[in-house]
């Protein structure tokens, strides 16, 4: 798997002038591979842990990819009297590694072209949104079709993996706010293949169950080799910010949020079908596909727009 230079740069932990400069200094070309990522990364932490030069991290951690990835820690550098030790544990290293990794694959790579439109923020009426959307290219039939439909209604289209997700969070005492393409189709905005994402509250206590919950979904970091280790304890978890995973329901992306409480506040308990669910207002939606800095396509936001007014139009709660 070739990463982008951006990709490359972010599964290493270090900005892509870092890599640059890495490269030189070891006069190392990387081609930009899973295997080089995980190298490169595990030189940047040990130089930096321990005032290491780049020549001697790259040493010793050559050295510890030629040790068995599931081994328990072990000793890579000792001291000339033998009194200190540099100490690995290379199956934890690689767990964090492929989180980091497979957050570094969400950023899709970007494509040369016209920007999408960008709509003004000021006030405009509902007729406006309307056709703004229509001239976008939205499918204001289908739109429509969700708008005269329930929450729990539009959810059923993604399918049961989606539901059993956050029915286990919600069983395993998580709190959290759905967030993103999923959270759109719930206010009715129609999505192709939509990602499901949620924020979660930050705290040793929610981690625990979390980890707990993951091992029960025997869940992997999304789209990385299963070639090496990933186990899921709980201080990888509780560090990780974002946890991009596979599991036996399906694909999700959970974003750990420092002030969960801030963000319910710009949500909505639903009733998705299969218990309730906060799930973010359409304004906050938008509002974070603005921000962005992926690409988007141009319906986007204006779909999310045209949704609120269509629900609104027909006098249905959302």
């Amino acid at each position: 798997m070739m990463l982008s230079k951006r990709q490359f740069a972010a599964a290493v932990g270090a900005s892509e002038k870092w890599v640059d400069n890495a490269s030189r200094i070891l006069a190392r070309r990387f081609s930009r591979t899973e295997t080089e990522a995980r190298w490169l990364g595990l030189v940047r932490t040990i130089s930096h842990a321990f005032d290491m030069s780049l020549q001697r991290a790259g040493e010793l951690v050559t050295a510890a990819f030629h040790l068995d990835p599931r081994s328990p820690p072990s000793t890579l550098g000792l001291s000339g009297d033998g009194a200190l030790a540099i100490v690995i544990d290379v199956q934890r290293y690689h767990s964090r590694f492929s989180l980091a990794l497979a957050v570094a694959l969400l950023d899709a790579r970007y494509h040369k072209g016209p920007r999408p439109p960008q709509f003004p923020r000021r006030a405009r009426t509902r007729a406006a949104i309307l056709m703004g959307a229509s001239a976008s290219g939205v499918n204001m039939s289908r739109l429509h079709g969700l708008a005269i439909a329930s929450p729990a209604a539009r959810m059923s289209t993604l399918g049961e993996p989606v539901l059993r997700i956050l029915c286990d969070l919600a069983r395993a005492h998580i709190p959290h706010v759905l967030i993103g393409d999923v959270a759109a189709v719930a206010r009715g905005a129609p999505r192709d293949e939509p990602r499901l994402e949620v924020c979660y509250a930050s705290d040793m206590t929610v981690a625990t169950r979390l980890t707990a919950l993951l091992v029960d979904w025997n869940a992997k970091p999304l789209r990385v080799s299963d070639d090496l280790p990933f186990v899921p304890e709980l201080q990888t978890v509780a560090d990780a910010p974002v946890l991009a995973l596979a599991t036996r329901h399906g694909d999700v992306v959970l974003r750990k949020a420092d002030d969960l409480a801030s963000m319910a506040e710009n949500a909505d308990m639903l009733d998705l079908g299969t218990g309730h669910t906060l799930v973010l207002r359409v304004e906050a939606l938008v509002e974070a596909l603005r921000t962005s800095r992926h690409p988007l396509p141009a319906t986007a936001i204006p779909e999310l727009e045209a949704a609120a007014v269509a629900i609104s139009r027909i006098h249905f709660k959302p």
